[in-house]
């Protein structure tokens, strides 16, 4: 595939070398050579549609790969000898290794606390849950958190991870030997490209949601834009725009070779042969063609994945790469003729097919304005935390692959964001700055300065045309990555990076020139202990990825069927919804569709089906924990899913006590000894209760491998009297999980029942002050605390609801089974209608005044059912439900006109409504005989010689 280093190539004048033979090639070249080409060809082509590396296969590969790729190249080196090359960034390299390499090693207490304050003042009782782990007279764990990471496992891996990275850029620079070499890996890079974008094409085209049609993956699919093999469409549009420049360069490199060609073909015509090519032909040729529609391919794919930072980097790349071949004079007069190609091309395929969408995604990056572009304020929320943290860890940061677990920590907006994960910083440099801190950041810096300073001086003074284009190439696609690594985490994705470091020492290399005597003597001895090295590496570390690939697996079926699970609750609710106002509809009818009611929802042995669905799910996780234990994350949710599965079965027990009641209940026991505990624990909850017993292992295990998880000390506090009757500390656990997640609505709700259990109600009120403001499920949960207790008075004072969130207060104590006066809610609804007017839709706000009516209706409180069914109409004077029922109401007050007013109208919208006519008519019959008793009366005389007043009643059938 490359340039072999026995036997130079020759160049053309153009800079754009002619193939040799494959067959001479082959023959030239020995089986470690080839395999070393082909391991980097796997690298660049097939690697990036591992789902781009990001799963726990594709760092196997990624590893695999780049240790084998070491190997083979030892050999080869080892056999033929030869010089090493040195790019000046291998120090770089060597210290961000050790940089990693030291965030896993432990420390004293007092080497912490140099580093950071943090570490002791956030885990001051994290020792205290480590205890019980250690057996019976052994000496006692460690009472004190050791590593500078906080996510020790991740960060071992992620130091594989790196160390694949450097083979990978070392053993490149070594097999580059010319310019040829360099122009092979640009063109592959490009292909890389083409190839990803018209997958993601066909893939979005021919779409059933599942990449590669086969594989779910738990969070996203492939039906809304193109992905290609990538979860993140902001990766899938990076990785098209790093191969950007190296598609202009090929392109314009085609049309000089196609030139080369033609001249060559008439001068070597003989007679009519001459004129057997016509002017076209000599012009423009088929594969310069390809390449132009593969280029304006690329980049309206790229803008088709509506990722704003992707369109950002794509223009970046045209751009700089146009403006950097502009200084070759052929490739100008190229440029003159490929940019209305490309941009015609262009303005065709998205007129077509691209949509409002990207009108949309345009004008926002047009507009500048940072609300447009950061929607929801997601962005600088998650920086903002981010830069927190790390001026908390300032040196070496929280560890590599620690961020999910640290920024919850300092972000004071958690509340607002409680339902979504932030996996990564949205931020490269961030991001690296909170796990590295200043060390890694500084690192990075000098490695980015380093490269891209030479390319810019190198295309600046070029040496010749042919390193001026491919110098332009290559900082093109460097540049666009940049840039776009300030507003996205895109090197979260294994196949950029490689696609980059390919980059970024091609261009090094082609800046240093490829002299003979360049590098470091290397003896074959040294190649030999490499090769062993690569070995030993290799051997060792296929056991943990195999375990990590296996463990993900049971993890993400874990997280399907969870999804599937809230889907179908979801779905089931829709259609209890639906029955419920089709009921409503349809209240008062003579005929009513009882079949298609009693159809909308089934409730078929509901609680079987949700013990089966746990059982299920808690069987998925201890099989992937079975395959890879050290998965802090996944340990605690198998020990939350253990708590949720005992709470559901304690309520089918004939002893349904909650574990809340069973630690008051062993406490004021005074049990002997933890044997005779468990004895009495067999005997009153039989087999279930070591669900609790293993949620508490499992927690405990969890904080071994990242002390920072907050819901883990949360569920101590329920658990931890299994550890030791006698303890008194979940107190201590509830203090400790506010210092890692203080701003999580969980701790916070959590904390406050702690409180209210033991009578300081004001502290509970604080504590749950924020929570109630958070989401609907915490505001619910709370309202239903209190609605067991105070009339809703008490929380209209003491948490201020918005007209949203009123709605939870409102259903929430219509099924309280206490009579409460729901004035105070009534009037708050009035209030925060005028006030909240563009809080929420007016769709949402009728159906918050109709609940309010229902239940104002139920209590009598008709003044209010007039003032809500007012506001409805007026809020949409064509809504059916609140027209009917307001006219309804007037009739059931004997207000005869207003209700016919009323009635006549809804007639008029369903005229086939015959219980309507009988209605009206009743209406008007009442208000006549209502008009005619208030006139003066008409008397009459018979013949006893008495007055009598005309008096008659009718009963009107009201619903």
């Amino acid at each position: 595939m490359f340039q072999t280093a026995s036997k130079p190539r020759r160049r053309s004048k153009t800079g754009f070398s002619s193939t040799p033979d494959w067959s001479t090639r082959l023959s030239a070249t020995s089986w470690s050579l080839l395999l070393t080409d082909c391991l980097i060809a796997a690298l660049l082509l097939i690697f990036p549609f591992i789902m781009g590396g990001r799963e726990a296969w594709g760092h196997r590969v990624l590893i695999s790969l780049a240790l084998l790729l070491g190997l083979v190249w030892s050999i080869h080196k080892f056999r033929t000898g030869g010089r090493f090359v040195i790019l000046s960034l291998e120090p770089l390299l060597i210290a961000s290794l050790f940089l990693v390499w030291y965030q896993t090693i432990p420390q004293t207490p007092e080497v912490l606390g140099q580093m950071s304050a943090e570490y002791e003042r956030l885990l001051p009782d994290w020792g205290a849950t480590q205890a019980v782990l250690q057996p019976e007279g052994e000496e006692q764990a460690v009472k004190t958190w050791q590593t500078l990471s906080l996510t020790p496992t991740e960060t071992k891996h992620a130091f594989w991870v790196l160390l694949s990275y450097g083979v990978i850029g070392v053993v490149i620079a070594q097999r580059i030997r010319s310019l040829r070499d360099c122009d092979l890996l640009l063109k592959l890079v490009a292909l890389s490209g083409v190839l990803m974008a018209v997958f993601a094409v066909v893939q979005l085209v021919a779409s059933n949601d599942r990449f590669f049609w086969f594989y779910r993956h738990p969070f996203t699919g492939t039906r809304e834009v193109l992905k290609g093999a990538f979860t993140n469409r902001n990766h899938f549009a990076q990785f098209l725009s790093i191969s950007i420049g190296p598609l202009i360069w090929w392109t314009l490199g085609e049309r000089k070779s196609h030139r080369q060609r033609s001249a060559s073909t008439v001068r070597l015509g003989l007679g009519p042969a001459q004129g057997s090519h016509s002017n076209f032909d000599n012009l423009i040729s088929v594969r310069m063609l390809l390449l132009l529609c593969a280029l304006a391919g690329v980049i309206m794919c790229s803008v088709l994945s509506l990722s704003r930072g992707g369109m950002a980097a794509s223009v970046i790349a045209v751009g700089v790469g146009c403006v950097g071949l502009l200084q070759n004079a052929q490739a100008r007069k190229s440029l003159s003729l490929g940019i209305p190609v490309i941009g015609f091309l262009l303005v065709i395929g998205l007129l077509f097919i691209g949509g409002e969408n990207v009108d949309v995604r345009v004008n926002q990056i047009a507009s500048g304005d940072v609300n447009k572009m950061d929607t929801g304020n997601a962005r600088r929320t998650i920086w903002k935390a981010d830069l927190e943290a790390t001026s908390r860890f300032p040196f070496f940061g929280t560890g590599v692959g620690s961020h999910r677990e640290i920024y919850p920590i300092y972000m004071t907006e958690f509340a607002d964001f409680s339902t979504y994960e932030f996996t990564h910083a949205e931020s490269t440099y961030i991001n690296l700055l909170l796990e590295t801190g200043i060390a890694g950041f500084g690192l990075l810096v000098l490695g980015l300065v380093a490269t891209l300073s030479r390319l810019i001086w190198r295309l600046i003074r070029p040496q010749d045309a042919d390193q001026a284009v491919a110098v332009a190439a290559v900082l093109a696609s460097l540049l666009a990555g940049t840039v776009h690594a300030t507003a996205d985490f895109i090197w979260y994705a294994p196949a950029i990076v490689v696609t980059t470091i390919v980059l970024a020492v091609t261009g090094l290399r082609i800046c240093g020139g490829f002299g003979s005597e360049r590098g470091l003597t290397m003896p074959r001895f040294v190649w030999l202990g490499t090769a062993a090295a690569c070995v030993l590496a290799f051997v060792s570390v296929q056991p943990g990825l195999a375990q990590r690939v296996t463990g993900e697996k049971y993890w993400h079926q874990y997280l399907i069927a969870t999804l599937d699970e809230q889907r179908n609750v979801a779905e089931a609710a829709a259609r209890m919804q639906v029955s419920e106002e089709i009921e409503e509809l349809q209240a008062g009818e003579p005929v009513v569709d009882t079949e298609l009611i009693s159809t909308g929802y089934k409730d078929v042995d509901e609680d079987d089906g949700k013990t089966k669905s746990l059982q299920r799910r808690i069987g998925l996780l201890l099989k992937s924990l079975t395959a890879f234990p050290d998965q802090p994350r996944v340990q605690l949710r198998l020990a939350t899913m253990c708590l949720q599965m005992f709470d559901d079965l304690q309520q089918s027990s004939d002893n349904n006590l909650s574990l809340a009641q069973i630690r008051d209940t062993v406490r004021s026991s005074e049990f002997q000894s933890k044997a005779a505990m468990f004895e009495w624990l067999n005997r009153a909850f039989g087999k279930s209760i070591r669900l609790p017993m293993l949620a508490d292992k499992m927690a405990r295990k969890s904080l071994a491998g990242c002390p920072v998880q907050g819901n883990a000390y949360l569920l101590l506090a329920e658990t931890e009297f299994l550890a030791d009757p006698a303890s008194l500390s979940s107190q201590s656990m509830i203090n400790q999980a506010l210092l890692v997640r203080g701003y999580d609505p969980r701790t916070r709700f959590v904390a406050g029942q702690e409180l209210l259990i033991t009578g300081r109600q004001a502290e509970a009120i604080e504590q749950w002050s924020t929570v109630f403001h958070a989401n609907s499920m915490y505001r619910r949960s709370i309202t239903s605390v209190f609605s067991r207790m105070v009339p809703p008075a008490f929380v209209m004072e003491q948490f201020s609801p918005t007209l949203l969130e009123l709605a939870d207060v409102l259903d929430i104590y219509r099924q309280a089974t206490r009579p409460y006066d729901l004035r105070p809610v009534f009037v708050a609804i009035q209030e925060q209608m005028e006030v909240d007017s563009e809080q929420i839709g007016d769709e949402a706000r009728i159906r918050l005044l109709m609940d309010a009516n229902d239940v104002a209706m139920k209590h009598e409180l008709f003044d209010f059912c007039k003032i809500f069914l007012t506001k409805a109409i007026t809020l949409d004077e064509h809504a059916y439900r609140p027209r009917r029922a307001l006219g309804m109401l007037h009739l059931q007050q004997q207000e005869y006109a207003e209700a016919v007013k009323h009635l006549l109208w809804c007639y008029d919208q369903q005229p086939g409504d015959s219980q309507l006519g009988y209605l009206i008519a009743e209406a008007r019959k009442r208000d006549m005989r209502s008009q005619m008793e208030s006139a003066p009366a008409i008397y009459s005389g018979n013949s006893d010689g008495h007055i009598h007043q005309s008096s008659q009643s009718t009963s009107l059938p009201v619903q």
